[in-house]
């Protein structure tokens, strides 16, 4: 026999129930700790080697500048150089997740800039296999901060689906 806990967001008939308040509602202090650290990790990385293409290490915020330059060079998306682009694209994609992180109504928004940035950080981790880049603590933790900024959006925390018996 299911107790009253067993039926909390349970529908009749075997359709999803949407439970009315989502792990993030319920935690806002979590949400903003875990965005905040996030961006501080996320930006102290820019003054961290970052990467070694093979001789001398290169400093984080000397990668954005390069990456971002690529966005504007005519033949970039004729060569493995896009990859960099896409890899520039993450940085003002977490600065816009961050603006539209203050409303519950962007969630949507925000999961796809979410999808868009997991897409460019393999296509910086390609890139650095395909020429042979080896990254260094700047790169872990500018992708380890950018993960923290990007979590409090995954669906599992933002809504919570259960599957209901019938």
């Amino acid at each position: 026999m299911r107790t009253a806990a067993d039926m909390r967001g349970f529908a009749p008939h075997g359709r999803l129930a949407m439970e009315s308040h989502s792990w993030t509602e319920n935690h806002p202090a979590a949400v903003w700790l875990c965005r905040a650290a996030g961006f501080c990790i996320f930006a102290i990385a820019f003054l961290l080697p970052a990467c070694d293409p093979g001789g001398r290490p290169l400093m984080g915020w000397f990668c954005a500048s390069i990456t971002i330059t690529l966005l504007a060079a005519r033949n970039t998306y004729r060569s493995l150089a896009f990859l960099g682009a896409l890899s520039g694209l993450i940085n003002p994609l977490i600065v816009v997740c961050l603006a539209f992180s203050f409303s519950p109504k962007f969630l949507r928004f925000r999961q796809v800039l979410a999808i868009l940035i997991l897409i460019c950080m393999a296509a910086t981790w390609t890139i650095f296999k395909m020429e042979k880049i080896a990254p260094l603590i700047g790169h872990y933790l500018w992708i380890a901060g950018a993960l923290l900024v990007l979590l409090p959006d995954c669906p599992g925390l933002s809504r919570s689906r259960r599957r209901v018996p019938g």
